[in-house]
């Protein structure tokens, strides 16, 4: 058994109705995803910046290099390495949505994080209680709260 439960925001209470305030210290229910996407946002920028000072470098290592053979040829494959890992983690970044996945044993919390990361008690936890099924958790950009089952359509 799969489904999807989309949330609006991310965040907030799904079970009282409250369209404005998650169940923790009255915080408005996008404020969680909204600091998520400013924290990725500013990721985004310092890597773009770190980008430019490394293709900087590769550039001065690659002219250094055939001008005065001054710079290793161990030392630009690692600067161009390095660039290409900047580029693979940008592309990361600007991926709308990110997977996260949690497994472990029976009874071990898994659904009690889930339900603190999105401030509200969306899936059963607690003794007794046990998801026993795959879900896949997202925003809604409505106020609407929803579950989706596996063979179903809307």
């Amino acid at each position: 058994m799969s489904g999807s439960l989309h949330l609006p925001g991310a965040s907030g209470d799904a079970r009282s109705g409250n369209g404005s305030k998650s169940m923790r210290g009255g915080r408005p229910q996008g404020d969680a995803l909204r600091r998520f996407g400013d924290a990725k946002k500013r990721m985004g920028d310092i890597f773009v910046d770190l980008e430019g000072y490394v293709a900087e470098l590769v550039d001065s290592f690659v002219q250094l290099s055939a001008d005065y053979d001054f710079v290793e040829t161990s030392q630009v494959q690692e600067a161009q390495h390095n660039r290409n890992s900047i580029t693979v983690i940008q592309t990361m970044l600007k991926r709308d949505h990110m997977k996260v996945v949690f497994f472990g044993r029976t009874s071990n919390g898994k659904s009690t994080v889930i339900n603190a990361m999105l401030h509200s008690r969306v899936l059963p936890a607690g003794m007794g209680h046990t998801t026993s099924c795959f879900l896949q958790v997202e925003a809604s950009p409505d106020d609407e709260t929803f579950i989706m089952t596996e063979n179903t359509k809307d």
